[in-house]
């Protein structure tokens, strides 16, 4: 690989080939990069940003560069911070909180917000949380991202209640709300299977002047779909249409999901129709997609009826859900009185 003579030209080439996603490219220029500049803290950063969900490359790098001469900086920490949330380790990721501190380099928002996404990822609120006051006691302001995340933490949970509380929190230290923020609350209602609460939240975008985008009714889509209402995720379609959006694939995914698990077959099929027939602008492996969980659907259903009418039907459901939890999957209630799987 031809190197630059300007180290800028690399850097510039690096996030290039980062952007369009040729990573063992970009590796490849830097390493080469720091064999003629060894101790360009760039180049060594960028590295450890290439190293994605793979954080003991990261560690590794970490290494090198000590062994080069090179002091890690709130950067190089940062990044590897990430790398961690991204593998889904946050008590690593805090880890490297303490680190920063015993080398004398102080975090900065991006580093807590590294940290933050790492416990968002797992699901911890309460960790996010433990977060969000240590970074106030070292004199880092939260910022709308920082909030957001731990709103995202209880949005991933399932728990509007807290993510709401958060909210109420960051409004009361003067940090306002914008629309991701607000998009993410609507999420922890629709986790938590609640429309009313979704269509609250969403309601309450429209009056701080916050248009709704896709992505806020695709997400009041999946809470009626959780909801198993499929009257309300038709609604939501309507509505998209009034607002002249074009569904998406996740629009689509979505309401199939809603027809499926109300058991509204019918229903499905004609929306496999729709996408079929009509200009859905989806790709060809997602109408395949679409046909395949449908017709998944169907087997079960003749599945079921056949255990309906068999000698001995309790038995028989009993072997049908034992089968499917040893193969590890989630099984919803399609005998009556069964409880589900």
């Amino acid at each position: 690989m031809r190197l630059p003579e300007d180290p800028r030209d690399v850097t510039r080439r690096a996030k290039h080939l980062r952007k369009r996603g040729k990573i063992q490219d970009a590796r490849e220029l830097l390493e080469t990069a720091l064999e003629r500049w060894p101790t360009n803290i760039f180049f060594w950063n960028m590295l450890i940003s290439c190293c994605g969900d793979h954080p003991s490359r990261g560690e590794a790098l970490i290494q090198r560069m000590c062994e080069a001469g090179v002091q890690p900086d709130r950067t190089s920490f940062s990044t590897l911070a990430n790398a961690y949330a991204l593998a889904g380790e946050p008590a690593a990721a805090e880890k490297v909180l303490t680190r920063m501190e015993e080398q004398g380099v102080q975090a900065n928002i991006v580093t807590y917000g590294a940290v933050l996404k790492a416990y968002a990822i797992a699901k911890d609120p309460d960790g996010a949380e433990q977060i969000l006051d240590k970074m106030q006691k070292r004199g880092v302001r939260p910022d709308v991202a920082a909030y957001t995340t731990v709103v995202n933490a209880y949005a991933k949970s399932g728990e509007p209640e807290g993510a709401e509380q958060t909210v109420s929190r960051m409004m009361e230290a003067g940090v306002r709300p914008n629309a991701k923020t607000l998009v993410t609350l609507m999420n922890a209602y629709a986790n938590a299977g609640d429309p009313a609460g979704t269509e609250r939240t969403l309601e309450r975008m429209q009056k701080n002047g916050m248009r709704p985008n896709i992505t806020a009714l695709n997400t009041l889509l999946k809470a009626y779909a959780r909801a198993e209402n499929t009257e309300g995720a038709e609604r939501t379609l309507e509505v998209m249409e009034e607002l002249s959006m074009t569904p998406n694939e996740t629009t689509y995914k979505t309401l199939m999901t809603a027809y499926l698990d109300a058991g509204d077959l019918e229903g499905a099929e004609n929306l496999l129709e729709r996408v079929k027939t009509e200009d859905c602008h989806l790709q060809p492996h997602v109408v395949s997609a679409l046909e395949d969980r449908l017709r998944w659907k169907q087997s079960c259903s003749k599945l079921v009826e056949r255990l309906h009418q068999s000698e001995e039907p309790a038995g028989a459901w009993a072997k049908f859900v034992a089968f499917w939890k040893a193969l590890g999957l989630r099984i919803k209630s399609l005998w009556p009185g069964s409880g589900g799987g």
